[in-house]
């Protein structure tokens, strides 16, 4: 099926009823070579409508141009990142700590067209790990967290910026959360 009928191992899983993990397993143990990235991306493509083929299109092309996308796309785009957020690895470690000091944050909470890493919605405290190079690297990625920030402000949320750098940076994260709380 994967072969022949060009089937990608979730719709295999699906027809038989099982896990897609299963079926990639297998795979590996029948010694079946699994696509490329630009194979599975080609085929991805020519399952689709010619309609939702126009939309990327438009979409890529309005991004190479330099066309900046409707506020309300990127609000779209902010709470589908809410709906299936992954924590990174310092977002899920501060999680676990902040949900083990009773406190519930929600995990790339969107505000407008913004996602806050940790929210604390109730208490309208947002809290930004800066972890990795991801937050000290580019004078646009400065621009961005202060455009954020702003925002944040205007919309009536406190903003902290958590940095990893240090080895007890959870233990100083969760004494910064508590007292904005307080």
């Amino acid at each position: 099926m994967y072969s022949s009928e060009r089937m990608s191992s979730v719709d295999i899983a699906r027809k038989i009823g099982c896990s897609w993990v299963t079926v990639l397993r297998w795979m590996a143990e029948d010694g079946i070579a699994l696509r490329s990235g630009s194979e599975r991306a080609r085929l991805v493509m020519s399952r689709r409508s010619y309609e939702e083929r126009l939309r990327n299109s438009a979409a890529s092309r309005a991004i190479f141009t330099g066309r900046r996308q409707s506020k309300e796309h990127r609000c779209r785009i902010a709470l589908a990142k809410q709906k299936k957020a992954e924590a990174s690895r310092y977002e899920a470690d501060l999680l676990a700590a902040m949900r083990k000091a009773g406190l519930d944050p929600v995990l790339h909470f969107a505000i407008d067209k913004f996602n806050i890493d940790l929210a604390l919605v109730e208490h309208r405290l947002a809290v930004e790990v800066d972890g990795g190079n991801w937050h000290r690297t580019a004078c646009r990625k400065v621009a961005q967290d202060t455009r954020k920030r702003e925002a944040l402000t205007a919309s009536g949320w406190t903003m902290l910026s958590v940095p990893t750098r240090r080895a007890d940076w959870i233990d100083r994260a969760l004494e910064r959360v508590t007292a904005a709380l307080r």
